[in-house]
């Protein structure tokens, strides 16, 4: 059976990162070890078992670093997923990281279990099933330590769940040692309750890991590394050549240290990037996405990167939320549970967030109707105005192209669905295919 290989050193990452992927990919055996010289003497007796490793950096017995210069110094081509609190590019032998292998990618720390999914299937060539099942399978080694915390669990005979304990008890942990000493290797679970088991181990986790690693930037370097983690699922999407994150990197502070000196947007901009969640991710997304619009179709035009990268990141400055700042069509407005006074609010947000820029030296008017217009849409069907595209700025209907890839890749992360949505076909796609062709890892 080939295997995938999980490092961190921290225990409760490694069983919940196999936990989430096993579900979905039982034909694979799952290794974890809690140092990179552990995984090394590993690959050093069995790499071709091997189909993939996913591994944190900072450890103390060996880092992420050390593994990844192991498969490079031994041509071993096993995709490699680095999962760590900071971006590959910060680590001088992990740089070349995206470039090296095709399936490569980067995944920080606090994580989504969809993301690691999406991540994993891609670096294994492989599809999500997409059928919805009502059961999940689970190995018994994995499940016994949280037997209790699950209510319902089955074992499968002849093909059909059978209940094996209702209100599970951690006693039932004898139970369950009892059955895998007799030969039992999975076990059933309801999928809605494991996902929800799972939200709430995550949420627990990234919690401890997010108050370590995403305090407030206290300067520009800080702001543009949070930024970048924010901005993961577009990195490991696009063509790293195309990105040229050194360059990127300067522009990005260019930008933000403008905004820093600021006092009166500074506390806005902070709060954007305060946590992990819809409001930076596609913030930090479609500022990616500007600046390869920028490139590719006006020549590298600074004053034009500078417009969009703005309103990518102040836009919905006006919002409250990462719920309000996910409802991009006034159709997810009018089936949302708010009140009427609350819809109100989110479908004038855009004059709102504008309002807030205005007196701003550094935001110009172009920019200012982009903000106000980011909601629009080509065929009239947008907020707040119902403005068709002949009758929104040319800047805005780019940037609005912008903001609807961005939500796809926030929200899809497969580039197949991203590329072929419903929704980019309000567009007119010709003036955005140099863009769309540089989501292509290769």
């Amino acid at each position: 059976m080939k295997k995938i290989l999980v490092v961190d050193d921290v225990q409760e990452i490694t069983e919940l990162v196999v936990m989430i992927l096993e579900s979905e990919l039982d034909q694979y055996e799952f290794l974890e070890f809690s140092s990179g010289n552990q995984a090394i003497s590993y690959l050093k007796e069995s790499p071709q078992d091997v189909d993939l490793i996913i591994c944190d950096h900072n450890m103390p017995d060996g880092t992420g670093s050390d593994v990844y210069t192991f498969i490079k110094d031994n041509d071993l081509q096993i995709p490699y997923i680095h999962m760590s609190t900071g971006l590959h590019t910060e680590f001088e032998k992990l740089k070349s990281l995206l470039e090296d292998h095709p399936a490569n990618a980067c995944m920080t720390k606090p994580f989504d279990d969809e993301i690691l999914t999406s991540l994993t299937m891609s670096a294994l060539s492989l599809k999500k099933d997409p059928s919805e099942k009502k059961y999940t399978q689970l190995s018994i080694v994995n499940v016994s330590p949280y037997i209790g915390e699950f209510f319902k669990v089955y074992i499968e005979i002849d093909n059909k769940p059978r209940l094996l304990f209702n209100d599970s008890t951690t006693t039932d942990q004898v139970k369950i040692i009892e059955l895998k000493n007799k030969g039992l290797t999975h076990v059933l679970v309801e999928t809605d309750e494991y996902h929800q088991w799972i939200k709430s181990k995550l949420s627990h986790l990234n919690k401890m890991v997010g108050e370590c690693h995403f305090e407030e930037p206290h300067n520009i370097k800080q702001l543009t590394d949070t930024l970048f983690k924010h901005s993961v699922l577009i990195i490991n999407q696009a063509n790293p050549k195309e990105l040229n994150l050194e360059k990127m990197t300067k522009s990005f502070e260019i930008v933000l240290n403008t905004l820093w000196d600021k006092s009166e947007i500074k506390k806005d901009l902070l709060k954007v990037f305060s946590h992990l969640g819809y409001l930076s991710g596609h913030s930090a997304i479609c500022m990616v996405l500007s600046w390869l619009y920028t490139k590719k179709h006006k020549q590298g035009d600074l004053s034009l990167f500078h417009k969009l990268s703005y309103a990518s990141l102040l836009h919905d400055i006006s919002l409250p939320d990462d719920h309000t700042s996910a409802l991009l069509t006034r159709s997810d407005v009018d089936k949302s549970e708010y009140k009427e006074s609350e819809k109100d609010f989110i479908l004038q947000h855009p004059n709102y967030s504008a309002e807030k820029l205005e007196s701003l030296d550094v935001i110009d008017s172009d920019t200012l109707r982009i903000i106000k217009e980011h909601h629009e849409k080509p065929d009239g069907s947008g907020y707040p105005k119902s403005l068709s595209k002949s009758n929104s700025h040319k800047l805005s209907t780019a940037f609005q192209f912008i903001l609807t890839l961005a939500h796809i890749i926030y929200t899809k992360k497969d580039l197949d669905e991203i590329r072929n949505d419903d929704r980019l076909k309000g567009f007119e796609l010709k003036d955005y295919q140099e863009l769309l062709d540089c989501l292509q890892r290769n």
